[in-house]
């Protein structure tokens, strides 16, 4: 991808400090690698009662991953335990809970196919029950079909599940698809022209009217090929609605959240003023505007996954590098923040010894405003020798 070359521009960037406050940071579990699971994915979802979801890539009763629940205490129980890595898959990655059941994606397992995925299989996608009743979606096949759904997944009142594939596909660069009964059909396949987007990492959102956006990281055209913001209309009709081609504005979009009204909000992982990273907010028509540039000192840089926005608007995300510096991160350990609806950023939680968990982050807000989500750290084990990871509450 050609924006991968521009990375080392971020440390050239002018540092500033941003406002701090001290909110309170909480580990709410500490994964040990066993029984319970090692190193959670990166993202949680919360239902109705407070209970909160998400993945472990590895651990468990098989080493295979888990699906795990916590409830508000911090009590935890395994909701579903991988035993079988050619049927269910392994390494459970990103979670969705819509319309009272989970859906998610495995990285790999399931089907082996010579291209795309070789030995290690094409990946998973599959419901649960949050009383633990497994379905098995699909086994993607890579080639034409895909591999890697990283991303996201969600249902339609149609009862069809939608999703992404990161690779594979006519193009080799990635496929958007729709799943009914257990026959795929692929919606697109991206990289078909210089416009189109390449790489759709971070799944897919829907709104009230059935339309489904995602970014993706690659694609666009232009100079920097810097991604793009594409919709699935509700008969399926796929359109690019913005291309991430100013290196001002930023570039590398990582995910999107969309309002009441249809504009939306995401993050670039690069670009802005000072090449570390941006916020934007973005009309139904396509059109940008910055609402912040990184400056890699306390807001932190490089900014990753989908933020999430409360009822006054304020918006809130998190960064894989700039804060703290530590040994096992050199340029600083991320952040959390807090962008309100004047385009004040305040760095809520700066992390001390790991970066958060993946390009696909996604943090959990519940009522009260408190944010959840997992990062590296805790305990460790011959499972996971740095750290297993925890799952965190953070109170603004």
């Amino acid at each position: 991808m050609k924006a991968c070359f521009l990375f080392a521009l971020g440390l050239l960037a002018t540092l500033s400090p941003a406002a701090a406050e001290a909110a309170k940071y909480h580990v709410l579990y500490s994964f040990t690698g066993d029984a319970d699971g090692g190193n959670p994915g990166p993202v949680v979802v919360r239902d109705a009662a407070g209970n909160l979801y998400g993945t472990t890539m590895n651990g468990g009763a098989h080493g295979l991953g888990t699906v795990f629940r916590l409830t508000r205490d911090g009590a935890e129980s395994i909701v579903f335990d991988f035993a079988d890595a050619a049927k269910q898959g392994k390494t459970p990655y990103t979670l969705s809970l819509d319309r009272g059941d989970l859906y998610g994606t495995t990285q790999v397992g399931g089907k082996v196919s010579t291209k795309h995925c070789n030995v290690l299989g094409c990946g998973v996608v599959f419901k649960l029950s949050t009383t633990g009743t497994f379905t098995r979606i699909r086994r993607l096949h890579g080639s034409l079909e895909g591999a890697m759904p990283a991303g996201s997944v969600v249902s339609r009142s149609d009862g069809q599940v939608y999703g992404t594939a990161s690779i594979g596909g006519t193009n080799g660069n990635g496929i958007a698809y729709s799943v009914s009964n257990g026959t795929m059909t692929v919606l697109h396949n991206f990289g078909s022209a210089l416009e189109d987007g390449q790489g759709p990492e971070t799944g897919l959102i829907r709104d009230r009217s059935g339309n489904l956006y995602g970014t993706t990281h690659g694609g666009g055209g232009g100079i920097i090929d810097g991604g793009t913001l594409f919709k699935i209309d509700a008969n399926n009709v796929y359109s690019v609605l913005h291309a991430f081609n100013d290196m001002d504005k930023g570039f590398v979009p990582s995910g999107v959240i969309v309002d009441e009204a249809g504009n939306f909000y995401g993050t670039t992982i690069f670009g802005g003023a000072n090449q570390l990273g941006t916020i934007y907010k973005m009309t139904p028509d396509g059109t940008e505007t910055l609402l912040y540039s990184f400056t890699g000192g306390p807001d932190g840089s490089y900014p990753i996954g989908r933020l999430v926005r409360d009822i006054a608007g304020n918006l809130y995300g998190e960064t894989s590098e700039g804060g703290k510096k530590a040994a096992t991160c050199e340029h600083g350990c991320g952040s959390i923040f807090r962008l309100d609806t004047a385009g004040t950023l305040t760095t809520l939680y700066r992390f001390e010894a790991f970066n958060p968990n993946g390009l696909s982050s996604q943090l959990a807000m519940d009522k009260k405003g408190r944010l959840y989500g997992t990062a590296g750290g805790g305990n460790t084990s011959p499972h996971c020798p740095l750290a297993c990871g925890v799952v965190f509450e953070l109170d603004p």
